[in-house]
């Protein structure tokens, strides 16, 4: 499957991969609300921003990751209602720049969003290179609900819209 390289190494990313209607967007936005607090701790939880879109403070980190990761970014439902699936290069080569930047610059890094559990296997291997480039060990999370209480979640959404 996948192989995690356990040399010396000590920085550690936490990917959440949360699966849809498991609470991983009220994650998300505790998450970014205590990213100060969480800092203190030696963990960071980026905001990513897609000028392109005037989109700021991304705490869903699935846009960026999908749109760095998928073989085919332009044709990622986001990028093509954000309209920027015509600027793909530039929105990914900035996704690319801050993703460095936090991963190169953080103790401890935080990684979530629920469309990182619909990357292709050598899409996600491609994310798991990047992150262990820099020497992170990676510990996936990923939450589960029972298909009653899913079910019951994806009614009240569709209720609520």
């Amino acid at each position: 499957m996948y192989s995690v390289k356990l040399a010396s190494v000590s920085k550690v990313c936490y990917l959440h991969v949360g699966l849809h209607k498991t609470a991983s967007s009220s994650f998300q936005v505790t998450c970014a609300k205590n990213k100060d607090l969480l800092q203190k701790f030696g963990l960071t939880y980026p905001l990513f921003s897609c000028e392109a879109a005037k989109k700021f403070r991304l705490a869903n980190h699935s846009y960026p990751m999908k749109s760095l990761y998928l073989e085919n970014p332009a044709d990622f439902s986001h990028n093509q209602r954000w309209g920027v699936a015509n600027k793909i290069d530039e929105v990914n080569s900035s996704y690319e720049s801050q993703f460095g930047h936090c991963l190169a610059s953080s103790d401890n890094l935080i990684i979530s969003g629920e469309e990182i559990s619909k990357l292709k296997e050598q899409e996600i291997s491609r994310l798991i290179e990047k992150i262990q480039a820099y020497d992170y060990r990676l510990e996936v999370i990923a939450l589960v609900r029972s298909p009653y209480s899913a079910i019951c979640s994806s009614i009240q959404q569709v209720i609520k819209g």
